[in-house]
């Protein structure tokens, strides 16, 4: 009796295989044979062989327990092509073979044999899977650099909602595969403690560092775990804090070193604690930067802190430094100057200079006029020792700043800076000195 083995397998799988023993004469692998049809569309796409799961092992059964089969079957393994063999029968008892050609299948692949394949009914629509029986998907590899995560803030208070985020990306995924994107988070210490939800909110009832961590699954990078940036949540509360400095402008030149003080912090726990500019946490309410060079405005960081976990950034005003003075009006004689300076905005004046008559103390001050023809609305701040003082209204807007009642012998009053809103970049306020 003549045996057929019909074997394809696909190079995009791990095992791909379809076995057919039946009776007929064997002939060369062709890839318009029903085969062929089936290798090549595996080969394009592994998936679509899934629908024949239900049929290899009985296939494979029918094979085996004939030995010229079950060894053409070995011989085949790994390879593409078909194989012919002739044997006798086992047992001349043996019932033959019909020669009718019997569909095996209805599907649009429409394997057919000399005989029905053992075990599977011709109108079945079963075919055998891309992998072998035992397994029917491929798992991707563990992935890396899908990723960051963090909290939407770095610090929170106790019992608030905060929110996480995962941040792909865009160079490892793209947008069809962000969104597809699944998570699994896990909140040490939160409520709730763990979410699926893309960005969810979380509320922590202890002080101190929050770490969080999610499980990212991607359908076709794989899956990687993330462990976020900390979140801090604060315990006692500190209020009132404020961060000063004696000028908003200092000539570095005349003087290097610029102060910035904090004053004001409160809390139901002490001590406090004070981080400038990124050094090490002291006790220090002050903080002293040298300057070499001018700098168009510069202002430190400041984190506030004690034991109970919570920390709070203060904001600082910026200091402008310049290397000589950016405007001057200057007293000689113990006389004002009577010409007024023109200001670009964010521009500083030092007044300096001396006075001598001891029986004329007169109170000095610093008067600006900002005019712009045809704006009605203008503002004009002026600042000076750390104090602001604003003036708005249209067409013209005075402001003035007191410096204070004269001394007698060398004066040099903290920088007068002047911002203006309305103008052009060419706008200037004038400004001069008046008792």
């Amino acid at each position: 009796m003549n045996k057929k083995l019909l074997i394809s397998l696909s190079s995009v799988v791990i095992a791909a295989s379809f076995w057919a023993c039946g009776e007929g004469e064997i002939v060369a692998y062709d890839k318009n044979s029903p085969a062929g049809i089936i290798g090549d569309m595996v080969k394009d796409n592994p998936s679509a062989a899934l629908p024949f799961a239900g049929m290899v092992d009985e296939v494979k059964d029918s094979c085996v327990h004939d030995s010229a089969c079950a060894d053409e079957m070995t011989k085949a393994q790994g390879h593409l092509l078909e194989m012919s063999s002739n044997e006798e029968p086992a047992s001349s008892e043996s019932t033959p073979q019909s020669s009718t050609t019997t569909p095996v299948s209805s599907s649009p692949y429409n394997f057919s044999s000399r005989g029905p394949i053992h075990g599977v009914s011709s109108s079945s629509s079963a075919l055998p899977p891309v992998q072998s029986s035992s397994s029917s998907t491929i798992t991707p590899p563990p992935a890396t650099g899908l990723g960051t995560c963090a909290p939407t803030t770095a610090t929170a208070e106790l019992n608030t909602e905060v929110k996480w985020k995962f941040s792909a990306n865009s160079l490892a995924l793209d947008p069809q595969q962000m969104m597809a994107l699944k998570y699994e988070w896990t909140f040490a210490g939160g409520s709730p403690e763990s979410s699926t939800l893309p960005s969810p909110s979380v509320k922590y009832s202890t002080s101190g560092q929050k770490i969080a961590i999610v499980k990212v699954v991607s359908d076709k990078k794989g899956t990687e775990t993330v462990t976020c940036s900390p979140l801090n949540v604060n315990g006692a509360k500190i209020t009132g804090c404020e961060c000063t400095t004696a000028a908003p402008s200092v000539d570095f030149t005349a003087d290097p070193n610029v102060t910035w003080t904090v004053t004001g912090c409160k809390s139901t726990v002490t001590p406090l604690v004070y981080e400038w500019d990124g050094g090490a946490p002291s006790g220090e309410a002050s903080y002293t930067k040298t300057f070499t060079a001018a700098q168009n405005g510069y202002a430190p960081t400041l984190k506030v802190s004690h034991a109970d976990n919570t920390i709070i950034t203060v904001q600082c005003p910026a200091v402008k430094t310049t290397a000589g003075p950016e405007y001057q009006l200057t007293i000689t004689g113990n006389q004002l100057p009577e010409k007024a300076v023109n200001v670009k905005n964010e521009g500083c004046i030092v007044v300096n200079g001396e006075w001598t008559n001891e029986y004329d103390k007169p109170n000095l001050k610093v008067t600006c006029e900002y005019a712009v023809q045809g704006v009605a609305n203008l503002t004009l701040n002026m600042t000076y020792n750390g104090k602001t003082t604003p003036k708005s209204g249209g067409y013209n807007v005075q402001n003035s700043v007191e410096l204070g009642m004269v001394k007698t012998g060398t004066l040099n009053y903290p920088s007068v800076c002047v911002t203006f809103t309305g103008g052009t970049e060419t706008s200037t306020a004038s400004c001069k000195l008046a008792r």
